[in-house]
């Protein structure tokens, strides 16, 4: 939808000049507005959740990504990480050997790098480092996650 911004004219979206007063036309800012509404809108991908194998869950939500767990009284947490405030999204794939992959939301302060699980052997310490970070996803196959990763990197990138 294109409009003349001298006399406000509604006008053909490939129109050079308005049709009533003649004015050389550019994009109008109701344009602009129009285009990054379009571009912003992400809202099919809130509400897509999956709980992980160390009872985790991970939500998409308007505010941002949103992790929770709730098991005892000492593994207890609820975080929402802002989109703006995530500076990656690392995944890695399960492997035969360790049997489980993570999907890690980086941030200044928290995530796991994508090269943790070639580095740290999956031993039961480097198993309860996944469990306990907030940050960090773990699944047994990548059909559990790909939505919400495909959903991040769109929400990311957009």
């Amino acid at each position: 939808m294109k409009f003349c911004q001298e006399c406000g004219t509604r006008l053909n979206d490939t129109a050079k000049f308005c049709t009533k007063c003649g004015m050389q036309c550019e994009t109008s800012d109701i344009e602009v507005e129009t285009q990054n509404i379009e571009q912003t809108d992400f809202s099919k991908y809130y509400g897509l959740s999956f709980k992980d194998i160390f009872g985790k869950t991970i939500e998409l939500t308007q505010q941002g990504v949103y992790i929770y767990r709730h098991k005892g009284v000492f593994l207890k947490f609820d975080n929402t990480i802002p989109y703006k405030s995530i500076i990656n999204i690392n995944l890695s794939k399960p492997s035969l050997m360790y049997g489980c992959g993570y999907l890690s939301v980086v941030t200044a302060n928290g995530g796991l790098s994508p090269d943790f699980a070639t580095k740290a052997p999956m031993s039961s310490k480097a198993s309860k480092a996944l469990a306990e970070n907030p940050n960090v996803i773990g699944f047994r196959k990548m059909s559990d996650i790909q939505a919400i990763y495909d959903a991040l990197t769109i929400i990311m990138n957009g």
